[in-house]
């Protein structure tokens, strides 16, 4: 009789996998184990059974509280009742061996919540173990438990086991703790997949955070998630926000705020790089990821050169996105976030062109946390003090912004993007209208979270009247402190109105296509563009002392008032429509961003200094050359990518100083006489995979219908959903022919009947 004994079933399990050509470990195998629960994870009214079952010849053992379950734990024999909510974990064994462990959150007869649950299963040892528990000795590594996402409609969108790591600095004070969270593939699941933030956010998650509110806990609770909200469209990236209610045990643990976790796995969520080929710092020069020395070489320049000198300056412009820059600076100023000292990142993808962008990140010391007043501080003088203390402003986080603006070109663009932003998002009664927006969602559910962590009531509406406050009062006090330090004059009064058929670009980043108001400085000269659309060309400015015809204008406003007009008259050029934007690439690691340029009609065009036009105002010329008709021209960023990516694509421009925007964009094609002949524009939420956008079919009159096209795109020739439409048009021909044919042929046989 042979020494080891093989379950029938085991076998059975091997040999299936044999058969279906995986190559299965022993561990992999043992997921045939697993133990199944009659009720699912969810919401009950009230008592649930709940029945556990796993292969013939398993053992059953599982916990109420959350913790793994040994041969220690209770062993199943027969269904239970579950009377109160809780988290069951279970493990089928084979002899010495455990399958992996599964479970499910049972919420019973917990109140009713407008907001997403999150229902964890962790050991109260390694919770609360007084030696390396996570909420008592502030441990910071990683241990694995249960968790089950539930959605506001209550549908259960992830159940499975993920890491859990304690999150936070001083917030870690807080009795609620935050948790950084982690999928894995050693765990079971590699992502967590759901658009958790809505379906203009990333739809995979590989890190989350729980977070207490940080220095906000027991306060207004929501400072941070207000502003980076406030920025989420500005040049700066930030953490999508999503309160949600906590159990853990199957015990409330309060509201907490789900955030996305800043990492290399973040910004390839949003920018479509390779993770693996980031430079991420935070800090003075402190490195998360990749390397620092493009960071230090910056930081050395700046520190010993004059940028107040034009070559220096453009240097400086290479290395770092310097609106990326001016936008984290105005928020920081604004929002009076007084802790900025100690919290900057700043990343760069490891490209020859790669520069340095800002991440927005940490700002509950904002908005008048420590201070009722807060909105008359001069954060701006805070800023850009040159000898600060150790914390919060020491001079190396102060560095950048005191040189830069030695420089009147950098000067000119930070104020009159910080008045841009004071006019739009900043205004004080839109900030308001995002304040009560946010306040009216937690109020029917803070009461609850008040109770669990005895918070007083009085202290949340008090902090919610401060952070109002901060938004009606801060704009006044933020134009004296610019005014005041940089001698701009007092703001004047700004209206502009583009007439039909365009809009204005104000400053290189607003686009105007209805009246606008503003305040702006009087010292200091606007830029404004007359942008038409096709079918139209920009006629004159009206409002100004003179005529001008000029599209570009610089503008000092001399009056108190002024109001500008930005006139267009229809116009249909001669070759309109003549060459169209066929399809465009943004963000492509490989290849670099392209434009596919075709030529729909049926003679030779010649496209010599014609102009492509970006959202942000750059043009790239056209060089002087001929296009066949029905013929594809693609520019592209960088050649030597491009071509090994498409070493089948022959017309090729390089040299496109054009970098597209994989979330928005807006491309016009221009004649040498400044006609904008055609144009498209997008809105995409983030794209976790390389794709085009591709005009649907290539000819005139069909610019509205563009495709998202997944893969890498086809340059230089048909795009695939025209050659589907040429084909499923030759199709419906070759039917119809068919269909006339058998009638043609019925009616012969019938007639040569007849005959007969």
């Amino acid at each position: 009789m042979p020494k080891y004994h093989l379950d029938r079933n085991f076998i059975i399990i091997f040999l299936l996998l044999g058969f279906v050509g995986l190559k299965a470990s022993p561990q992999q195998a043992l997921a045939y184990w697993t133990v199944q629960f009659s009720s699912p994870s969810g919401f009950y009214e009230q008592a649930v059974e709940v029945q556990l079952s796993a292969p013939k010849g398993c053992e059953i053992y599982f916990t109420y509280d959350g913790a793994w379950p040994s041969r220690k734990a209770h062993r199943y024999t027969q269904p239970f009742l579950l009377r109160q909510s809780r988290v069951i974990r279970a493990v089928a064994y084979r002899g010495k061996q455990a399958g992996p462990c599964s479970g499910a959150s049972y919420l019973i007869n917990e109140p009713a919540s407008s907001l997403p649950i999150v229902s964890i299963g962790l050991g109260s040892g390694t919770l609360f173990d007084p030696q390396k528990g996570l909420f008592t000795r502030g441990s910071r590594r990683e241990v694995v438990g249960h968790i089950d996402f539930f959605d506001q409609e209550g549908k259960n969108y992830f159940n499975g086991l993920i890491g859990f790591r304690l999150f936070g600095g001083i917030s870690r004070m807080w009795p609620q703790k935050s948790l950084a969270l982690v999928a894995r593939k050693a765990y079971g699941q590699k992502r967590i997949s759901y658009p958790i933030f809505g379906e203009h956010g990333p739809e995979r998650f590989k890190h989350l955070v729980l977070r207490n509110g940080g220095s906000d806990w027991g306060r207004a609770q929501f400072r941070d998630g207000l502003i980076t909200s406030i920025a989420a469209k500005w040049e700066v990236d930030v953490q999508a926000y999503q309160p949600a209610h906590v159990y853990i045990n199957g015990k409330y643990w309060g509201m907490y705020d789900l955030r996305e976790k800043i990492n290399r796995f973040f910004l390839n969520d949003h920018h479509n790089i390779d993770k693996d080929s980031i430079d991420l710092m935070e800090h003075y020069w402190t490195r998360r990821c990749g390397s620092r020395r493009k960071w230090v070489q910056l930081l050395n320049f700046v520190e010993t050169h004059d940028l107040s000198q034009a070559e220096n300056y453009a240097w400086v412009l290479g290395e770092m996105d310097i609106m990326s820059f001016i936008d984290h600076q105005i928020a920081q100023i604004y929002f009076d976030n007084r802790d900025a000292g100690g919290n900057i990142r700043y990343w760069r993808p490891q490209t020859p062109d790669g520069r340095w962008r800002w991440i927005l990140f940490d700002t509950d010391f904002g908005m008048g946390l420590h201070d009722p007043q807060a909105y008359a501080f001069n954060s701006l003088a805070f800023h850009t003090a040159a000898n600060g203390p150790k914390w919060p402003n020491p001079p190396w986080s102060t560095l950048f912004l005191r040189k830069l603006l030695a420089n009147s070109h950098f000067k000119r663009a930070f104020l009159n993007r910080f008045a841009d932003r004071l006019n739009t998002d900043l205004r004080a009664e839109k900030v308001v209208v995002k304040v009560d927006s946010i306040a009216q969602m937690l109020a029917p559910e803070m009461p609850r979270h008040q109770q669990r962590w005895h918070i007083s009531p009085k202290t949340w509406a008090r902090q919610v009247g401060t952070v109002r406050q901060f938004a009606q009062e801060r704009p006044y006090h933020m134009q004296q402190h610019l005014v005041q330090l940089f001698k701009t004059g007092q703001p004047k009064k700004l209206e502009i109105e583009p007439s039909e058929g365009g809009q204005v670009l104000l400053n290189d980043n607003l686009y105007l296509s209805e009246r606008f108001k503003g305040d702006y400085f009087a010292k200091v000269p606007l830029r404004l563009q007359a942008m038409p659309q096709p079918g139209y060309r920009f006629s004159h400015w009206r409002g100004l002392r003179r005529k001008k015809e000029d599209a570009v204008l610089s503008l000092r406003l001399e009056e108190e008032n002024t109001r500008l007009q930005a006139v267009f008259k229809k116009f249909k050029h001669p070759l309109a429509k003549a060459l169209l934007i066929n399809e465009t690439c943004p963000a492509n690691p490989k290849s670099g961003d392209w434009i596919e340029l075709y030529n729909p009609g049926r003679e030779a065009l010649p496209i010599s200094n014609w102009q492509i036009r970006d959202r942000d105002g750059k043009k790239f010329r056209l060089p002087a050359l001929i296009l066949p008709p029905k013929a594809y021209l693609v520019l592209v960023q960088k050649e030597e990518g491009f071509r090994n990516t498409f070493p089948e694509c022959r017309n090729v421009v390089p040299g496109m100083a054009l970098g597209l925007n994989k979330r928005r964009e807006h491309l016009q094609l221009l004649t040498p006489d400044g006609t904008v002949v055609d144009e498209y524009r997008y809105e995409l939420p983030p794209q976790d995979s390389i794709f085009t956008y591709a005009r649907a079919l290539p000819e005139p009159g069909t610019g509205a219908k563009w495709q998202l096209q997944q893969g890498p795109g086809s340059p230089g020739g048909p795009n695939p959903f025209y050659l589907k439409a040429r084909l499923r048009s030759k199709q419906a021909s070759w039917l119809r022919l068919g269909v006339i044919a058998a009638v043609l042929l019925i009616l012969g046989n019938f007639v040569a009947r007849r005959k007969s």
